[in-house]
């Protein structure tokens, strides 16, 4: 660009935060990305929409926040379970759906898990 300064800038600070305080960000299914995809679906009548749902688990640091009348950070996958008894989650297991005849992805849900493991039985 030789110096010369882009027309294409991000929101201010306080548009961003206006913008995220609008969504639900519990753990869980969110209701904004099924919404979207509904809406999605119904502006794309004439054409079937196919996807591929991604699953993915994060690492991150043992933490416990509350907001004032919850706390969030225990590793459990049931919703509204807040036990105190219950292990620091260490990890978030996410969902992806990544459009397969269009170009979009979107974020459908996250639950915090204190480990995952797989398990078989031997037949």
């Amino acid at each position: 660009m030789n110096g010369e300064v882009s027309n294409t800038c991000l929101p201010h600070v306080k548009t961003i935060a206006k913008w995220y305080s609008s969504i639900n960000g519990k753990p869980g299914l969110t209701y904004e990305s099924f919404t979207t995809l509904h809406l999605r679906q119904i502006l794309n009548e004439d054409k079937q929409l196919l996807c591929n749902l991604t699953l993915d688990e994060m690492t991150f640091r043992k933490h416990v926040e509350t907001n004032g009348k919850e706390f969030f950070g225990f590793g459990d996958m049931r919703e509204g379970c807040r036990n105190e008894n219950l292990p620091l989650a260490r990890q978030a297991l996410t969902f992806l759906l990544t459009a397969i005849n269009e170009k979009w992805k979107l974020p459908v849900s996250y639950f915090f898990i204190n480990i995952l493991l797989s398990s078989y039985t031997n037949c």
